[in-house]
């Protein structure tokens, strides 16, 4: 409960209050600074509890100005963003009449730090829930590829040939695509993931030359190989296989004779 210097109460239910506020008792107390302040702590207490036409009624009935509960819009769209509830956030732009860059402004950070770590799908799907515009994405691109981690590059393996997401974050692509061409010939991890997604890209002007460096892992060459003999892989036919199969297959007969060697 709430409680006036003159010693007037109200509920914390915003209908219970909306009964109050036409009487001449409640309109006095309303206009009491004290009273106003607590009206927005109740206002951020209905909002947590997601009661979001009470949280609405207690903007009307005390007059409450967006600017003065904007602070807890923030952080329950930070909240919502952190428990992947995409669809309150949506709910809370058309409650509230929330203005598009009150809104961007949250989501900028988040997007920036789910992108980098690789989380495509969770982002496509904010950006598809709330309909966030391209025009948000190409400002975060920039920031997105200049925070690419190596750890997380693996997952960006599989978006080397979509379209789509290169013409949405050019930068970040292109930069995630120099970090993980530089890497094929040693980190072993990623250079048999990329063999495995093969049939996303193969027809890209730089496959060639990359599952070249991919291969120089034995055991990668040996899945290229496998792959080649395959009569269910798409790219099998490919004109650029047959030069590298037979790369892989140079490499594979080394480490056998390695592993011989080494086993007298």
């Amino acid at each position: 409960k709430c409680l006036d210097a003159n010693g007037y109460q109200f509920r914390d239910s915003a209908g219970n209050i909306y009964k109050l506020s036409k009487t001449y008792e409640f309109n006095k107390i309303s206009e009491d600074p004290e009273v106003h302040t607590k009206a927005i702590k109740l206002f951020a207490k209905e909002l947590k509890k997601e009661n979001l036409t009470e949280a609405r009624n207690f903007l009307e009935i005390f007059n409450i100005k967006p600017e003065e509960i904007s602070e807890q819009i923030k952080q329950e769209i930070s909240r919502c963003l952190q428990s992947n509830l995409v669809q309150r956030i949506s709910d809370l732009t058309d409650v509230f009449s929330l203005e598009k860059t009150s809104v961007e402004e949250v989501l900028k950070p988040f997007i920036t730090k789910e992108l980098a770590a690789g989380n495509f799908e969770k982002v496509i799907e904010i950006k598809d829930s709330l309909k966030l515009e391209d025009t948000l994405f190409s400002k975060i691109d920039v920031d997105t590829a200049n925070q690419l981690a190596s750890s997380s590059l693996i997952k960006f393996v599989k978006y080397l040939g979509n379209e789509s997401v290169a013409s949405l974050l050019p930068n970040t692509i292109l930069k995630a695509q120099e970090m993980i061409f530089a890497k094929l010939s040693t980190d072993q991890d990623l250079a048999d993931y990329f063999v495995e997604n093969l049939d996303k890209y193969y027809q890209q002007s730089w496959v060639a030359e990359n599952v070249a460096k991919a291969i120089q892992q034995y055991s990668v060459a040996q899945k290229f190989i496998y792959a080649v003999e395959n009569d269910q892989t798409v790219w099998k036919d490919e004109s650029w296989v047959a030069d590298v199969f037979s790369k892989a297959q140079t490499i594979v007969e080394e480490h056998k004779k390695q592993w011989q060697q080494d086993d007298d």
